[in-house]
């Protein structure tokens, strides 16, 4: 039995890991502000505090001591920091803002300099090998970059001794709770008697995404498995990228609706 904490649990994966977790026998305990109280299969410890900040979680973690932590939720740079000393293994949850991954439309973008586009190309090698060096992330926006600087700090933290860590990087998580439906968009359009759906590029271009389930699935794979998953990066996705097209039809289907989809150039 493990003492495990889940920083989150009340989005669309943190209810599976945490039941999964409770049936395997693991002390489960969930960090999170209590917003968005949930029920588990059975009782856990709440703890309130905040993730986004520093403060807060160091002081709900002072004397505490954790098997493994799966940081879900909140500033993952603070979570992380806040941990050290506290957990033994650390699986920090990350995302993929920056280009050169699947999703073709993020590789190019243009350049501040000369406004021309730069082809970012399909290759991805951040954490370098024995036989090819470290390419450092170009992340994509403000945003992107404070992803790039948690993911690496987290490297950083494994590799100088303050906890195992493994990081998973999600893309764009769907299913039952997540925070925004990702099906919005075009299920609304449907209700409204749209009978057109604009695309861009035919709706050919592949998206990665990651089913909540799945998701769940991989976290619990890490929790298992602590020496293949310590010291990793993991690019998280569904086996099979999905079309814009395919994605609108599975829509339709389910809906038992119709819609041309018209194609419109990318820009």
């Amino acid at each position: 039995m493990k003492r495990i904490l889940l920083v989150g649990g009340g989005g669309p994966t943190g209810p599976l890991i945490v039941n999964a977790l409770i049936a395997e026998g693991h002390e489960v305990a969930v960090m999170n502000t209590g917003r968005h109280p949930v029920e588990y299969d059975a009782p856990v410890e709440v703890i309130l505090a905040d993730p986004n900040f520093l403060e807060p979680v160091q002081d709900a973690v002072k004397g505490r001591f954790f098997d493994t932590v799966v940081a879900s939720y909140g500033r993952l740079r603070y979570v992380a920091q806040a941990l050290t000393g506290h957990v033994e293994h650390l699986i920090g949850v990350t995302s993929t803002f920056y280009p050169n991954w699947i999703d073709p439309p993020a590789t190019v973008r243009p350049t501040s300099e000369s406004g021309v586009e730069r082809d970012w190309g399909v290759t991805y090698l951040d954490e370098g090998s024995a036989v090819s060096p470290a390419v450092p992330l170009d992340p994509v926006g403000k945003f992107g970059q404070r992803v790039v600087e948690t993911d690496t700090a987290l490297q950083w933290a494994h590799q100088h001794g303050d906890f195992i860590g493994t990081v998973l990087r999600y893309p764009r998580v769907y299913g039952p709770r997540q925070p925004g439906a990702t099906e919005w968009s075009i299920i609304r359009r449907l209700l409204d008697g749209r009978q057109r759906i604009i695309v861009p590029e035919g709706g050919f271009l592949l998206q990665s995404i990651l089913y909540a389930e799945n998701a769940a699935r991989i976290v619990l794979a890490a929790v298992r498995d602590r020496e293949a998953s310590g010291g990793q990066v993991f690019n998280c996705a569904d086996a099979e990228p999905i079309t814009h097209r395919k994605w609108i039809r599975l829509i339709t289907v389910t809906m038992v609706k119709d819609a041309e989809i018209v194609s419109a150039p990318a820009p």
